[in-house]
């Protein structure tokens, strides 16, 4: 029943179902083997979490936070707002021989005051009080070898650098007593003025003694850094106290991501351990739990054993009715097979497949049967199906050819139909233009007629008191005045005449010639921009230029001034409503290998839902105007097209509208 061999179905099957089964018992084994130690790693983080939340408790309710509201108490104290520059001892060019104490009752007071606090605080080591004078005292009394200004020291400047905060220094270790302690201080505010910093000095013995004798498991313990990452309690390295991680060769302590209940490996002395490290608190201590890992595999370790154990009696079993079930399967198979070599060599003579089975190998050799029937018919059927898909396909590929003929002559009567829209609208534009200067230039034209009709009149009444021989020297000063004021009047209209002709030639000539050359920017915009004084100027639209006067660029002046009279049109169209005052800002920016120029205005906007659309042919929302929507296209097309740049919209309804055009210095 089990005869081996080694190139039949079964025992390549009983292999393949074998390996494929023991991959997943063995990833289940270890997968459970690591639950196991998650599991134990978990209870580790949660006994851990415990006592560091225990620590940073006392830390913060025990130990700083008394400190820090005694020292805010003091600091706002009423005998300490009161001090003057007389009522401290000053030891800045102190001289024990002829020091003379000032004894004032003030600073008695205070000693007294400070020596109570002290007294009813055992981890206070020292209260002091410094001055901005230069004054201070401290409890218990304070009495130097030599000169003594507080307010060079580190803690005084530090205070004073952070007015109205509570300041703690690094630990240190007293000269006096030889213990680590920190200083918490605060300034003293008197009429929103900084006039001292009072503060105390907190001894740290007691709360490291409390820290050390914690302990986690077997050897766990903990290690707690301030905020600068000074090492202030380390139980099994008492010599990296006061030094940070990096000094100590532990930079791995400050690099973690401190994040809750996520375990670190490390190593010190050697060891491999795991840490778990808190979010620093409010002031930025951090507690570090660590212990060995040995520790949390030694639990582990008979656990996973008898696992492994039940896996492998679970794996024989599964071999053993492995074996059973492939024999079950493989001889009906094996009769199956050579049915199916026969129709694969293309005798479907063959319909019939005897199986003594009536589950499911039965049922796949009636589907056999089936399907040497099935694929008879469909040969015979398959060709005639091939000869009416090609014929299909055939007509439908003329149709197809005749409907792109079709569209190609639409597309072609298209784009003569926009083309000639393009030249409408740009005819339009220049005849715009020459209307506005028209306008302009009738203006002084008239004024220049009615001062020279008058100094015409004038003449004429001068001649004839000079026919009269009437002249008298009153006549002659008042014809001389007014001549000399209508000429003043004729002389500037007509310059301002001549100066919008050549500024109109300008203009007129670029866009008719078309070509490429050198010009200053600021100029250009100017002329441009004077072409349309009068539009602007009816419903009091101002324009502002921030543009460097001597900026030249190589490029085509007709497609530029296209470009801003299209925006200038648009924006009068759109933007305002009739006599609203308004601003338009026409800024140009010089890099290295481009030119950036904004054009913004402050009108109503553009709606969010149809910016994408403003830079289409034949886009508008005034059509009921006559506008048939070319002017933005004609824009996006020669900044795309002639300058090789882009343009880009950014607007919000009541907010104004900017478009951004970049541009290569040298057109293309």
């Amino acid at each position: 029943m089990f005869g081996v061999k080694l190139n039949s179905l079964r025992t390549r099957l009983c292999l393949g179902v074998f390996l494929a089964s023991i991959f997943p018992y063995l990833l289940g084994g270890a997968y459970i083997s690591q639950v196991v130690i998650e599991r134990i790693q978990t209870n580790y983080i949660q006994q851990a979490r415990t006592v560091i939340d225990k620590v940073q408790s006392d830390l913060d309710h025990a130990f700083l936070s008394p400190v820090e509201n005694l020292v805010t108490a003091l600091a706002n104290d009423d005998r300490l707002l009161e001090i003057s520059p007389a009522q401290l001892n000053n030891y800045i060019h102190y001289d024990p021989s002829s020091f003379v104490d000032r004894d004032d009752p003030l600073e008695q007071t205070l000693k007294r005051y400070f020596k109570n606090m002290k007294n009813n605080h055992s981890n206070i080591d020292t209260i002091f009080l410094a001055s901005s004078w230069g004054g201070y005292m401290e409890t218990p009394p304070f009495m130097p070898k030599g000169s003594y200004d507080p307010r060079l020291r580190a803690w005084y400047k530090n205070t004073i650098a952070q007015p109205g905060q509570i300041v703690t220094t690094d630990p240190y270790i007293t000269a006096v007593t030889n213990q680590m302690v920190v200083s918490v201080t605060h300034t003293i505010e008197r009429d929103a003025q900084t006039i001292g910093v009072v503060g105390v000095m907190l001894y740290l013995t007691e709360f490291q003694k409390k820290v050390v004798d914690t302990n986690i498991g077997q050897t766990g313990y903990l290690l707690i850094l301030n905020p600068n990452n000074k090492i202030i309690v380390s139980p099994k390295h008492p010599e990296w106290l006061l030094k940070t991680p990096a000094e100590v060769g532990v930079s791995q302590l400050t690099q973690l991501e401190e994040k809750a209940n996520m375990l670190k490996p490390f190593t010190a002395d050697n060891l491999e351990q795991i840490m778990l490290v808190s979010p620093p608190d409010k002031r930025g201590w951090k507690v570090i739990a660590i212990i060995d890992r040995a520790e949390l595999e030694a639990q582990a370790a008979p656990l996973r054993n008898l696992i492994i154990s039940v896996y492998a009696f679970t794996l024989l079993l599964v071999l053993l009715t492995i074996i059973y079930a492939t024999t079950r399967i493989t001889r009906p198979l094996e009769k199956m097979t050579s049915l199916a070599l026969q129709m694969a060599d293309g005798n479907l003579e063959t319909t019939e497949i005897k199986v003594s089975t009536s589950d499911e190998l039965g049922q796949l050799a009636l589907s056999f049967s089936r399907m040497a029937r099935n694929l008879k018919q469909s040969y015979s059927n398959l060709e005639m199906r091939v000869e009416d898909r090609t014929q299909d396909l055939n007509a439908a590929n003329e149709e197809l050819q005749a409907m792109n003929l079709e569209l190609n002559e639409t597309i072609i009567q298209l784009s003569k139909t926009q083309a000639l829209l393009v030249k409408t609208e740009k005819m339009a534009a220049l005849g715009s233009l020459v209307a506005g200067v028209a306008h302009e230039i009738n203006t002084p034209a008239g004024v220049a007629l009615t001062a020279a009709s008058h100094l015409d009149s004038i003449t004429k009444e001068l001649a004839a008191l000079y026919a009269a021989n009437s002249v008298k020297r009153r006549h002659l000063t008042e014809y001389i005045e007014e001549a000399g004021q209508s000429a003043q009047i004729i002389l500037a209209n007509l310059e301002q005449a001549i100066r919008l002709v050549r500024h109109f030639k300008q203009v007129s000539v670029d866009h008719t010639y078309e070509q490429r050359q050198s010009f200053n920017l600021r100029e250009y915009i100017e002329n441009t921009l004077s072409c349309f004084a009068t539009r602007l100027s009816a419903p009091q639209i101002s324009v502002s230029i921030d543009c460097a006067s001597d900026l030249e660029i190589d490029s085509y002046p007709e497609a530029f001034s296209q470009v801003l009279s299209n925006l200038l049109a648009n924006s009068l169209l759109h933007a305002y409503q009739p006599e609203q005052q308004g601003h338009i800002t026409i800024a140009v920016t010089r890099h290295p290998t481009k030119l950036i120029l904004k054009y913004t205005d402050d009108g109503k906007g553009i709606a969010a839902d149809i910016q994408d659309r403003i830079f289409e042919p034949f886009f508008t929302t005034k059509r009921e105007t006559g506008a048939i929507g070319l002017g933005l296209s004609i824009v996006y097309n020669i900044i795309a097209q002639q300058f090789s740049g882009m343009i880009e919209c950014s607007s919000a309804p009541e907010q104004g509208t900017t478009f951004t055009i970049t541009l290569p210095l040298l057109a293309e």
